[in-house]
């Protein structure tokens, strides 16, 4: 296979073979001894492209990282959207959760603490499964005691410039279920800034 051309932009390369254009990693072109003009043989040159796709995916899962905090699973969905192999994410991603740089069960902890002012556990917990969180890393919700402060500070939102009727109060339990708190949560809640008499 010859090596047609080599093009180096401002943050990749591209390596032009037999007509086609190849995307690859400066360092691994270095590595491999990939230069211009210069024949290489098909073996050699799809260990090139395997590692060099590699090598581009942890680059971009790191700048990643630098930016955003996601779960195991939300960077691994950005990754497969960009077009990386299979292989190529889980490869980077097992590199990035042995360094620590990935962590479901600290995420999952930053994210309670972030959102439990403001819903309930079970809303939570839900959230944190549809990004990926696994069963394990969510047990210390179960853990976190009676959420009716919570509740009852939403409610108290929920309520201003609202009159105290029972209509009122079924669209203020439906918001609380909304939120996530489980239906005697939401009812003590309720009870707290409704009188007896709007019952």
């Amino acid at each position: 296979m010859l090596i047609e051309k080599i093009i180096y932009g401002k943050n990749s390369v591209t390596v032009i073979a037999e007509g086609k254009e190849y995307p690859a990693d400066s360092d691994c072109v270095v590595l491999y001894r990939i230069k211009a003009g210069e024949e290489t043989d098909d073996a050699s040159f799809a260990e090139f492209l395997a590692e060099s796709e590699r090598v581009q995916c942890k680059k971009y899962l790191f700048s990643q990282i630098d930016r955003y905090s996601k779960t195991r699973k939300g960077y691994a969905d950005k990754l497969r959207e960009k077009g990386f192999s299979h292989g190529a994410v889980k490869a980077a991603v097992a590199r990035a959760e042995e360094l620590g740089l990935i962590d479901d069960a600290r995420f999952a902890e930053n994210y309670y603490e972030k959102y439990k002012t403001k819903k309930g556990v079970n809303r939570i917990k839900n959230e944190l499964k549809a990004k990926g969180i696994s069963k394990e890393n969510l047990v210390f919700l179960d853990e976190q005691g009676e959420e009716t402060a919570t509740a009852i500070s939403l409610a108290e939102k929920f309520m201003k410039r609202r009159e105290k009727t029972p209509e009122t109060r079924v669209k203020l339990l439906r918001h609380l279920a909304g939120k996530g708190f489980s239906f005697d949560t939401a009812t003590k809640a309720a009870a707290s800034v409704f009188s007896e008499e709007n019952f």
